[in-house]
């Protein structure tokens, strides 16, 4: 079983470890887009806030986040998914 301690992982594991989540949290939900205040919960009792993590992805695409991590998550928009911009799906209930 492997264990994750956040306080050990250089950020590019973190990166991978909730991306990871993710992709499990998609194949379980059928959608990539986990609610904002939506936590996971480790074997190790740490709490993951991975719907602060992919928010955060989505508000530093145009500025920090890297290509490589940009792609990964395209990948998952190109499903039909994952959106870039909740707002979308936010001004579609509206109507």
């Amino acid at each position: 079983m492997l264990l994750w301690n956040m306080k050990n992982l250089p950020k590019q594991e973190i990166w991978d470890r909730n991306y990871e989540l993710l992709l499990a949290y998609g194949e379980q939900e059928g959608t990539y887009n986990v609610p904002q205040k939506w936590k996971e919960i480790l074997p190790t009792g740490e709490v993951v806030n991975l719907g602060m993590w992919l928010n955060t992805q989505r508000n530093t695409r145009s500025t920090t986040l890297t290509q490589e991590r940009k792609d990964k998550l395209q990948v998952l928009v190109d499903t039909g998914r994952l959106l870039w911009n909740m707002k979308v799906l936010q001004d579609e209930n509206e109507v």
